[in-house]
């Protein structure tokens, strides 16, 4: 299975070094997409976002990293300037009003399971920019931020390809993400259009995917759980005991 990584930053002086090493990275056999964005709006936040064929194969190349292959990233994951998400990628689409896996499209899902913690989206497509594009995403961001539970919510734009852009979302749950995708759906006649007329991406895929959100710190060289509680390297625990 693919991973998703996600990682963001706030220093605007690193967008440069980092588009210069997603570029190198493009070039590895096992990446199938890095992307460097910066948020529209003027707002001094980027993000450096990758798809990875593999987990085995994402390490071998963390370990290259850390020795100097990929000097910026590197140094920024030591540093803690930089955070990290990684993610069994997790391709949706929508069907009857549902988001749907796109595994689980065709055959419907047997079982439904409970919803539990906070839910991380990232929406990645291009467009066909219109003249009050940019006026338009500022009061959707400006409007999505104020619903309860809105944790984060950011249009980005690709720093290479401009019409390039990957939204970023984080509620506290899925019961609050629920609502707002129906204030969502009730309001799209009185909210109108957004600007934004999707169209074939000239790099990478048009793709929409949601996870439980899972973040991680940089320590000792490797990703950690950012909860203590969730680590478990120590003990490798067996089932429960009646």
């Amino acid at each position: 299975m693919s991973l998703r990584i996600l990682h963001e930053f706030s220093n605007l002086d690193l967008l440069d070094d980092l588009t210069r090493e997603a570029a190198a990275l493009r070039g590895e056999e096992n990446c199938l997409s890095a992307e460097v964005y910066r948020a529209m709006g003027g707002e001094e936040h980027g993000a450096l976002t990758l798809i990875w064929r593999d987990e085995v194969s994402y390490w071998a190349l963390w370990d290259r990293v850390l020795t100097g292959a990929y000097p910026h990233l590197g140094s920024l994951a030591r540093s803690g300037a930089i955070s990290g998400e990684f993610y069994t990628r997790a391709p949706y689409r929508l069907s009857g009003g549902r988001w749907v896996p796109e595994s689980d499209a065709e055959t419907g899902r047997r079982i439904v399971w409970p919803a539990r913690g906070a839910v991380r989206i990232i929406i990645q497509g291009a467009y066909e920019t219109s003249a009050d594009m940019a006026d338009l995403t500022r009061l959707e961001v400006e409007e999505t931020r104020r619903e309860h539970g809105c944790l984060a919510y950011a249009w980005m734009a690709n720093v290479e390809l401009a019409d390039h852009l990957m939204l970023v979302e984080l509620w506290e749950d899925q019961e609050i993400y629920d609502h707002h995708w129906e204030i969502r759906t009730q309001t799209a006649d009185f909210r109108g259009n957004s600007g934004r007329s999707p169209r074939t991406p000239e790099r990478g895929l048009a793709t929409r995917e949601f996870y439980r959100h899972e973040a991680f710190t940089h320590l000792y060289d490797r990703w950690q759980p950012a909860r203590v509680e969730d680590y478990s390297a120590t003990v490798v625990w067996g089932p429960p005991v009646d």
